[in-house]
């Protein structure tokens, strides 16, 4: 049955929307000469809120909100979800023709208490537990990454970085339905070909409010680090070595994200790629800004047959080399420009492709929930870069450790 929106609720939204202003909740940047629009839809809901029985959840009751709302709305949108620690982001891009679908498609993902069926919720918890089993044990960088925050943080974030196989497949369709009921703030933001139409359609969406609860930062782990831990592991042929630092929460979080596009810089430029680095997904240098990471992770592949000890140097160089020169004038500038587009800060080049805006639509999200600014980026000096690195790195709190290929016999 058809849910009727009051009256008393659509006026004002819709006025807001003709009069050009988002509504409450939504966030819209037209893209002049924009050929499509993209929707996203932000959850303040991610992996770290998750109990610990129940760790990875948050990426079930998002492949279940995407399926629910596939099966609704047939239509050719192109769609998809993302979940963060403390958030989850959904999007749906339409041409001009498909944008009333694509309202529709956020209406679904929005009722939480739409009927889930036991076959969609079970196919829902066996993504999210594949998922979680391919961060914890299928692809190398994901693996070290979560082997670091475990090491390096206490609390929810000492986990997997999509969480654990075993808690997802715990749990049961009607307890997932429970889960999805649960009350939780969501935000909107519209960007690309953004008209009349578009305004008043987004004024009809009714986004669930919820009072703001003061979130916990993660915390730095207490205990001793231990020595380098090389593990062997039967999906490489080669070393992979990682070396990470926690990020405090009180660090220059702005300054930080120039140094590290900093030092994806001098990276590519020392360290080219090695066969398998891209596919294992493992960056040189792994650091959202936008993602909030706990954790900054530098990561190498060793040659076939090389002791682990030759890349873990290259990454100790390239680190030594980060906090003891400061970034040049140029180098800052590059890294400033780079976050800029990366994070979706500043206006959106005109003429930007359909594909591009979904990206940019999650970065938005993602942007507005961290409170970024185009101002704190472009503000960041060399010498704020170099402070902010230096504070991270520190050598006595890092985590060191890899993957090594298994004995082979003779």
């Amino acid at each position: 049955m058809r849910r009727l929106i009051p009256v008393a609720i659509v006026i004002p939204l819709a006025a807001a929307a003709v009069a050009g202003q988002a509504p409450p909740g939504w966030q819209w940047q037209p893209i002049e000469g924009a050929s499509a629009t993209a929707f996203a839809l932000r959850w303040r809901h991610g992996f770290d809120d998750d109990a610990p029985q129940e760790c990875g959840a948050a990426l079930a009751m998002a492949e279940c909100r995407l399926a629910r709302a596939r099966r609704a709305v047939p239509e050719r949108v192109q769609s998809g979800v993302q979940v963060a620690d403390d958030a989850t982001v959904a999007f749906v891009l339409a041409r001009p023709a498909d944008v009333a679908a694509a309202v529709r498609f956020c209406q679904v993902l929005l009722d939480d208490h739409a009927a889930v069926d036991d076959d969609l919720a079970a196919a829902a918890i066996a993504r999210a537990a594949l998922a979680a089993d391919d961060a914890d044990w299928l692809y190398p960088g994901p693996v070290l990454r979560g082997r670091a925050r475990r090491t390096l943080l206490a609390g929810p974030a000492a986990r997997g970085v999509a969480g654990s196989a075993a808690a997802v497949q715990a749990l049961s369709p009607a307890h997932l339905r429970r889960l999805l009921r649960a009350p939780v703030a969501v935000e909107g933001v519209v960007v690309g070909a953004v008209d009349e139409a578009v305004r008043l359609a987004v004024a009809g969406l009714r986004l669930p409010t919820v009072p703001a609860t003061p979130r916990p930062a993660w915390r730095l782990a207490d205990h001793p680090l231990p020595t380098p831990v090389f593990a062997p592991h039967p999906r490489v042929d080669g070393p992979f070595v990682a070396l990470a630092f926690a990020v405090p929460a009180d660090a220059d979080l702005a300054a930080l994200a120039v140094g590290v596009e900093v030092a994806r810089a001098r990276a590519a430029r020392d360290l080219p790629l090695r066969r398998g680095e891209a596919q294992a997904r493992a960056p040189l240098v792994g650091w959202s800004w936008l993602h909030g990471d706990p954790v900054l992770m530098f990561c190498r592949r060793g040659a076939n047959g090389e002791d682990p000890e030759r890349p873990m140097a290259e990454l100790d160089r390239l680190v030594a080399d980060l906090v003891a020169r400061a970034p040049t004038e140029a180098e800052c500038d590059t890294a400033i420009r780079t976050l800029r587009a990366e994070s979706g800060l500043g206006p959106g080049p005109p003429g930007l492709e359909a594909e591009a805006l979904p990206g940019r639509a999650v970065a938005l999200a993602l942007a507005g929930l961290r409170r970024l600014h185009d101002a704190d980026a472009t503000a960041v000096t060399p010498a704020a870069a170099q402070r902010a690195l230096a504070a991270v790195c520190a050598p006595d709190r890092a985590f060191r450790g890899g993957l090594l290929p298994l004995a082979r016999r003779r």
